[in-house]
């Protein structure tokens, strides 16, 4: 908590998370790679060009490099980037109603694919009981 750049999550998460927030981690079911790759997100110590330029003092812009319009800053990337608004994001919100969908689907014994990624929702699905 008292460290500058790896207490941030924890605390700007404070009033919201519990110890179920911690699950992820203790299943131990990612790789390595994986969890450090999510711990320095959650960090915001991911090298973006904004950390590049202000903390490790590289001679660059800290623009985004996608739309050169806002420091490149893990939360701009995630959330607020209009280049990556136009397809991305929308993207990512398709695949989790197709996630979603699919789960649904599949807790009432729906016609669906065996995994969610191979889903494609139509506009209506039934059987005899819903």
């Amino acid at each position: 908590m008292n460290k500058p750049l790896h207490g941030q999550f924890l605390r700007q998460t404070e009033e919201i998370r519990d110890n179920a927030t911690w699950d992820w981690l203790r299943k131990g079911d990612l790789k390595k790679e994986t969890e450090g790759m999510i711990t320095a997100a959650q960090d915001q110590a991911l090298r973006t060009n904004a950390i590049k330029a202000k903390v490790e003092k590289q001679n660059l812009s800290p623009l985004c490099r996608m739309c050169s319009e806002k420091d490149e800053s893990l939360g701009h990337l995630v959330g607020e980037c209009s280049k990556l608004a136009q397809t991305e994001y929308k993207h990512r919100h398709d695949n989790v109603a197709r996630m979603i969908h699919w789960n649904i689907a599949h807790s009432y014994d729906l016609d669906v694919s065996s995994k969610w990624y191979e889903h494609n929702p139509e506009g209506v699905i039934e059987n005899d009981h819903v």
